[in-house]
């Protein structure tokens, strides 16, 4: 049995449709990315969770209990505010303690448990600190402290990371990951940054306009995309349309050119032979060699030129047009040197790394579009 459960969710806001029919199965203890744009209803889940909205539709069970209509004050959660929400006039430890008070526990157990609490985030000995004292990592520390004094039943993070500056939050998103295990809590992580939802979650589930576009693993997710959403919004990815033909997909150039068709070898696929396809290819599974260079035999073999160099610290990408389109590849920094812009180069990338996607029924021959690249950074 699922500990916690969505079945059917809906929530509108007027005639805006915020999430629509969203169905979730989580296991006690797992640790839950809802990852995607601004507006695509991750935090409207999270908050109908948490009891602070009301759903349209569909339920909301925890461990096998329908808590749909149950108040926000008796589901017995913990949840953790992008903008820390703590009383100001309160210091560190009474901060925490407020949940405790609320249980009625006594003084010296509320003292004990702030002095666990204080200890687990790293903040022993500044519990007499206000928050105007601490710095916004010190902050959220006390935010997340607070929400699991209460031994809640499941704790919820709305975007806790994001007014942090970069290197605050690589070290706090560790942390909460930590804490986490430690405890076996069950947890639900709202966030638009898809290197947090990869690096912390057990599973990542993806949003796209109130619907999930595709759940699972980090690796899964990231290898073996479902959807061009997900291909597009995980990482950088180059799509390039074409149609299915056999074991390989045909690549068209435009009909008002003399460009010939290119045929791109991919995994094995049960897809119609002449059905539109989207063939997907990360810029770090191509290889860049010069026109002498040998490449294996198994690999499709595409020619460019060099067109710009972008550093990203531990990698050059290169923009390389190929015919009539682009692709992104990413070079090793200490190799990138040897190809400079305006350069003649070869793109050499192995079957298994062409994710396959079909879109829809091949148009007529001459209303193929024209030949073209979209990659998506």
């Amino acid at each position: 049995m699922s500990y916690l459960e969505l079945v059917h969710l809906f929530k509108s806001y007027g005639s805006v449709m915020a999430v629509q029919d969203v169905n979730l199965q989580i296991p006690a203890g797992e640790f839950i990315s809802l990852l995607g744009p601004s507006g695509c209803g991750k935090t409207t889940i999270l908050r109908m969770i948490a009891g602070f909205e009301k759903t349209t539709g569909g339920s909301i069970l925890l461990e096998g209990q329908d808590i749909t209509h149950i108040p926000a004050n008796r589901r017995d959660m913990g949840m953790v505010f992008q903008s820390y929400s703590l009383f100001p006039h309160m210091t560190a430890g009474q901060n925490i303690a407020f949940g405790l008070r609320v249980k009625r526990l006594s003084h010296g157990q509320q003292r004990i448990r702030v002095h666990e609490m204080l200890e687990l985030v790293g903040l022993s000995g500044m519990g007499d600190r206000y928050p105007h004292q601490m710095s916004g990592g010190q902050q959220q520390r006390v935010a997340l402290a607070r929400a699991l004094a209460i031994s809640p039943r499941l704790l919820l993070l709305d975007e806790p990371l994001s007014a942090l500056d970069a290197k605050v939050r690589l070290q706090l998103r560790n942390e909460i990951r930590r804490i986490q295990q430690q405890l076996d809590i069950t947890t639900l992580f709202v966030t638009h940054d898809q290197e947090e939802a990869l690096s912390i979650s057990d599973r990542v589930v993806v949003m796209s306009q109130g619907r999930i576009d595709q759940a699972g693993t980090p690796e899964e997710i990231y290898l073996t995309p479902s959807t061009a959403f997900t291909a597009s919004f995980i990482g950088a990815m180059n799509q390039i349309p074409g149609v299915w033909e056999g074991e390989q997909v045909r690549v068209s150039a435009h009909p008002n050119t003399q460009i010939p068709d290119e045929f791109l070898r991919t995994q094995t696929m049960e897809i119609s032979n002449g059905t539109n396809v989207l063939v997907l290819v990360r810029p770090e599974s191509i290889t860049v060699l010069r026109p002498e260079d040998s490449i294996p035999a198994d690999y499709n073999l595409l020619s460019g030129l060099v067109t710009s160099r972008i550093f990203l610290g531990s990698v050059v990408r290169l923009s390389v047009l190929v015919g009539e389109f682009y692709l992104n590849v990413d070079v090793p920094t200490a190799q990138a040197e040897q190809f400079t812009s305006g350069q003649v180069v070869q793109l050499g990338f192995p079957a298994d790394q062409c994710r396959v996607l079909a879109i829809a029924p091949a148009a007529p021959q001459s209303a193929l579009p024209h030949k073209q690249v979209r990659s998506v950074v």
